[in-house]
């Protein structure tokens, strides 16, 4: 597998007998819950009312993933970060603007607004993209983030993330693989929340490769 190479996991694959906790990885195999998963990506759908079965058009992604794979708590995650192609909901406030660099990072897709929205205690984080005019998946999501351990996503179906992530969670490495997503105060927050990791400033590579694993 080329290390440009995404990864999909499916829940058939993982543990679903869990409670939110024992988020962790053993003997390679990820131990992340799939009814977690998509107990929150249900969520998220209900909310924007569509049913899971438009897998993706409704991305999980970042660093809430990440996190529960660490170990954390879902009641101690920060937010929960969901991209999608389903148009903005009338009624609902959002922002038009993306002034922190955040969101603009998904090649081809306009962004349309983002609002945050709390359900069941959690903060959801809807960010909306233009469908029309490029392909909008879990790997178009991620491929763009701009640090490798952010670089997982979950889209109803399967948990999809990189080789770099993978390498560099079990390495404690604080790599930077690109600067579309990458402003200045969150690279800083990066380090403060993670002090001890070796940091890599702008290790690009030479791109991603077209062929995907499944494992």
């Amino acid at each position: 597998m080329s290390i440009f190479d995404t990864m999909r996991v499916a829940p058939s694959t993982w543990y679903s007998d869990q409670s939110e906790e024992p988020n962790v990885r053993t003997a390679g195999i990820i131990n992340l819950s799939a009814n977690l998963c998509k107990h929150l990506h249900e969520a998220a759908c209900k909310w924007l009312g569509v049913t899971p079965d438009v897998p993706a058009h409704v991305i999980i992604a970042g660093g809430c993933l990440r996190d529960m794979w660490m170990g954390v708590r879902l009641s101690d995650v920060k937010d929960i970060d969901v991209f999608t192609t389903i148009p903005p909901k009338p009624g609902v406030d959002y922002a038009d603007g993306d002034d922190s660099g955040a969101y603009g990072h998904v090649a081809g897709h306009k962004l349309l607004g983002h609002t945050t929205v709390t359900l069941g205690g959690l903060d959801f984080n809807f960010i909306h993209f233009d469908p029309k005019h490029a392909v909008f998946n879990a790997r178009t999501v991620i491929e763009g983030f701009d640090f490798s351990i952010c670089q997982i996503a979950f889209d109803g179906d399967a948990l999809e993330m990189t080789p770099k992530f993978m390498e560099d969670m079990d390495n404690k490495v604080l790599r930077r693989v690109n600067d579309t997503v990458g402003t200045a105060g969150h690279g800083a927050r990066m380090r403060k929340k993670f002090p001890d990791w070796k940091f890599i400033e702008f290790d690009y590579g030479d791109g991603y490769a077209t062929q995907w694993e499944n494992i």
